[in-house]
């Protein structure tokens, strides 16, 4: 993915696309941040903070 078409990104389905263990039992937030080991523990802004950091984190997974 080069360019985000819509002004919503759903980050599961965005990481179920890039890579099958994302998906099924593995669809979830949790799943995700404890894989590329982030703490989500904390306010929106963190959790903000996050979702660009796995964004980046996917879509350099997705280049391989």
């Amino acid at each position: 993915m080069t360019r985000i078409s819509s002004q919503f990104l759903d980050l599961l389905d965005y990481a179920a696309d890039v890579n099958s263990n994302y998906d099924m039992k593995n669809y979830n937030r949790e799943f995700l941040t404890v894989h590329f080991s982030l703490n989500d523990d904390g306010d929106a802004m963190v959790k903000a903070e996050n979702n660009v950091k796995l964004y980046n984190a996917l879509k350099k997974e997705a280049q391989k």
